[in-house]
């Protein structure tokens, strides 16, 4: 369990959940009411402001009340990065930042995911998700999204609207916070 804490100016993660190669042996993972906001651009490499990585199905990590925040182009990679996770759980946070990069990242093997009810506003993207696999199996709904296109599935990108049209985020809307 992380919470309440303020973290600032970070290199590489802001906070960072990892285990072992899929441990299942990991009990609670959640991650909330923290800060994370960075001014600067990161060393090298994609960053993470929040990284839940690597656990069992049976863990779900669960990913809430975050306030995310980056100045300075300073996200070059996900504010909330899931990967190796089944079944994470990632709801009202908030994300705002300059920068190249995403809201929420689900990569190859972050399956079942569930992204409700957070405000993403940043200039890229506010969803990638590894491949149409991964995209199948996200469930993404009640969101604010503010970005230049909605969603990335693999190399293409999906405004809301087309990605609405696959049964995906129909209570989401755009909307600049």
């Amino acid at each position: 369990v992380i919470h309440d804490n303020v973290v600032t100016d970070f290199d590489y993660y802001g906070i960072s959940v990892m285990a072992s190669v899929f441990s299942n042996t990991v009990d609670g993972v959640r991650v909330y009411n923290n800060q994370v906001r960075s001014g600067v651009a990161p060393r090298s490499g994609t960053t993470g402001w929040i990284r839940v990585e690597n656990f069992a199905s049976s863990v779900k990590p669960l990913v809430f009340n975050n306030a995310l925040s980056a100045t300075a182009s300073a996200v070059v990679g996900s504010f909330i990065g899931l990967a190796g996770v089944d079944g994470a759980r990632v709801y009202n946070n908030t994300m705002v930042g300059m920068g190249s990069g995403y809201g929420v990242s689900a990569g190859s093997a972050a399956r079942n995911s569930q992204i409700l009810n957070n405000i993403i506003s940043v200039v890229n993207k506010a969803l990638y998700l590894y491949d149409s696999t991964i995209a199948s199996q996200t469930t993404s709904n009640y969101n604010i999204f503010h970005s230049q296109t909605g969603v990335q599935i693999g190399a293409g990108a999906r405004t809301l609207a087309e990605w609405q049209t696959l049964n995906h985020d129909l209570n989401t809307q755009t909307a600049n916070p």
